[in-house]
């Protein structure tokens, strides 16, 4: 790992208290420090409620939608990006969707306030994560209504920061 680091040119690394690589987990803070070929700085803990904060705690959080005491610890709003159309022709109000990808970190099926940002403004919106049972999908979606828009953004790179779940997904009717 090392040597490979060195053939990248990498000059520094920074890392945490708790870093670990290698095979199970063998390489750690001290094997990085100990080593000749680059610089290495060591982050210490940084806690909530004397709680470490780090992705295995922040993760959760979001996968079960509860994204705003995941954005407390990540110290800035969750988000995700990029674009199908559907709710200008079906719904009569536009949408900003998302298509499902392996990447994403998705919360759980709801409605959850929210911002989309376009072309580096934000408007409030309402984004909804699921399977949109009013429609019987079988994939999972996001979409959001952004409320006072009205631009042709098909094709375009959008950012959903999300603030708050509001609700869980519902069936409605007549459609």
């Amino acid at each position: 790992f090392h040597l490979l680091l060195q053939k990248m040119n990498v000059c520094h690394i920074t890392c945490g208290f708790d870093f670990k690589y290698a095979s199970k987990n063998s390489g750690n803070v001290d094997t990085l420090q100990n080593q000749d070929y680059f610089n290495v700085s060591v982050i210490d803990s940084v806690n909530s409620k004397n709680e470490k904060i780090s992705s295995s705690r922040i993760e959760p959080l979001i996968q079960s939608g509860k994204i705003d005491l995941a954005n407390d610890l990540l110290g800035y709003m969750y988000s995700i990006e990029h674009g199908f159309k559907r709710g200008s022709t079906l719904l009569k109000f536009p949408t900003a969707n998302l298509g499902p990808n392996a990447d994403y970190l998705v919360p759980s099926s709801g409605v959850y306030a929210g911002f989309v940002c376009v072309n580096d403004i934000f408007y409030g919106a309402m984004i909804n994560v699921g399977n949109n049972p009013t429609f019987e999908n079988k994939k999972v979606s996001i979409e959001a209504h952004i409320f006072d828009f009205d631009q042709d953004i098909y094709d375009q790179r959008v950012r959903f920061f999300f603030l708050k779940k509001t609700r869980n997904e519902i069936r409605f009717n007549g459609f």
